[in-house]
């Protein structure tokens, strides 16, 4: 069981905004990234106190997975109300937030509910809020709990969005091949600007029965470098 001082945000110790840079905007080391992340990830952002707690009533907190239910109920099921009704409505996403930081405390004793929150959340803040501390905060909480390879590789492209390119490429340097449904391995290679190493996986990629994905990925990995004609 994880304290509950951990679980809870740190309200009480003031808000902090979360710098967002572009990816490659900025350079940090290691050691100033992980600081960044552990000052401001367990903290409040601006909007939180300001954000009310609201979600249906009919809304199965326990949150069960796979959802008891045959059919897609929304209303009921909780990773069904985040993806249809929080991801998709940008104006809802404070409120995703506030739930899912509500859920923390009631999970706080459940190792593999703690865990499905926790991913939930560094989903919200990383990817739909730019978000990129407190993103990886939780992240790596839910990586603490059960290590897994996606959760990492969301977390290395992070590392580089926070400004350290080192911390990314010693994780995904331990993948020869792109397991990803979308070849974000190619693409965090390219983004870096390694687009040699990102073509080397596209090919690899596509020789395994992926063309379609990976030629794309290795189109766009040509077209960010200025090599127009091969993309």
């Amino acid at each position: 069981t994880l304290p509950a001082a951990v679980l809870v945000i740190s309200l009480a110790a003031g808000e902090k905004k979360a710098p967002q840079p572009a990816a490659g905007a900025v350079t940090r080391t290691p050691a100033e990234v992980d600081a960044l992340i552990k000052s401001v990830g367990p903290t409040a952002p601006e909007w939180f106190a300001g954000t009310q707690l609201t979600y249906p009533p009919t809304l199965d907190l326990s949150w069960p997975e796979p959802p008891p239910t045959k059919d897609w109920d929304q209303s009921r099921n909780m990773g069904q109300y985040i993806w249809s009704v929080i991801n998709e409505n940008p104006s809802r996403w404070h409120e995703g937030v506030k739930l899912l930081h509500h859920l923390l405390v009631l999970h706080q004793d459940d190792r593999v509910k703690l865990r499905r929150v926790m991913v939930a959340l560094g989903h919200l803040y990383a990817e739909l809020l730019e978000d990129y501390p407190r993103g990886a905060f939780w992240w790596r909480k839910a990586l603490a709990l059960q290590g897994d390879d996606g959760l990492e590789l969301s977390l290395a492209d992070l590392y580089f969005k926070l400004g350290s390119k080192e911390m990314a490429v010693k994780i995904i340097s331990r993948f020869e091949s792109d397991f990803t449904r979308h070849g974000n391995i190619i693409k965090l290679w390219s983004d870096m600007g390694e687009t040699d190493r990102a073509l080397k996986m596209a090919e690899a990629c596509v020789k395994d029965g992926y063309p379609a994905v990976c030629n794309l990925c290795a189109g766009d990995a040509c077209r960010l470098a200025g090599r127009y004609a091969d993309a």
